[in-house]
């Protein structure tokens, strides 16, 4: 198995989080599934080799050659190919909005096609990356395609929006709502549409992710504490709460998830 997490150039990275890719046979995957759980960012994925498969309610749907896959607020499960290759580009919360023309509302908890958003551009993409023998060419040629998209469609940041990120950060997700909006003097249906708009979800189911997020992050660096702390220490009020958020968020409590090995924060990493 070949992974690897690249930064983006210069002129990206205030939008882009990272890249990371994934080479791997499928012998390599130990059980027959891969979880996805929710991160807090959006993803557009470059598949170059065999096409794999992602759960879609109760059954597996092949996923296209370059997707986007919108914020997630529920487990998946993907079923890799014989012959795995994927690029995903990582957007920040506010990035996505800079290079896609339509409300992330519209893919919250999908993934959908890009050939059927920009059509001929992603025809020509994909034959190119198809063609490119090495990770530096198809890097380059996703940059390309990005920072062409960046200048099309680049909006002033919404200063709301990003204020009410900068404190969901600041306290990883240990905020209350209530308390967020009199320090920002708007109303939850003014945030919440803007959210929906420019990252996808509504601020309250954000600010529930990027606290899960940020009791894996605090467990990758202290993983003898007791969950009763580990919980606590991330602002869920008892163990029935942390329980439930975890079985939503992964399918499994916080017992069962933390026995995997090599757990990290994709959001605070």
């Amino acid at each position: 198995m070949f992974f690897k997490i690249i930064k983006p150039s210069r002129i990206l990275e205030n939008h882009v989080k990272q890249y990371w890719i994934l080479e791997m046979e499928a012998c390599e995957l130990i059980g027959n599934c891969h979880r996805v759980i929710p991160h807090g960012l959006t993803e557009m994925i470059f598949n170059y080799r065999d096409l794999y498969k992602c759960t879609s309610g109760n059954d597996f749907d092949i996923q296209p050659r370059i997707s986007m896959s919108g914020q997630k607020s529920k487990f998946s499960d993907v079923l890799p190919a014989d012959k795995t290759g994927i690029i995903s580009v990582m957007f920040y919360p506010l990035g996505a909005k800079q290079f896609f023309p339509f409300p992330l509302a519209e893919i919250a908890d999908k993934s959908v096609g890009l050939e059927n958003i920009f059509n001929r551009e992603i025809a020509f993409l994909t034959e190119k990356l198809m063609e490119k023998c090495n990770l530096s060419q198809r890097i380059e040629l996703i940059e390309e395609f990005l920072i062409q998209k960046l200048y099309r469609n680049f909006t002033a940041d919404d200063h709301l929006v990003k204020e009410s990120l900068f404190l969901i950060n600041k306290h990883r997700g240990f905020v209350c709502l209530g308390e967020m909006l009199k320090k920002l003097k708007t109303s939850e249906r003014q945030l919440e549409r803007k959210f929906q708009s420019q990252i996808g979800i509504s601020p309250k189911k954000f600010i529930r992710i990027i606290r899960f997020q940020s009791t894996i992050y605090d467990f990758q660096f202290n993983s003898n504490q007791n969950f009763t702390n580990l919980g606590y220490n991330n602002g869920y009020y008892d163990q029935s709460h942390f329980i439930k958020e975890f079985q939503l968020f992964t399918g499994y409590s916080p017992k069962e998830f933390f026995k995997y090995p090599n757990l990290y924060s994709d959001y605070f990493c």
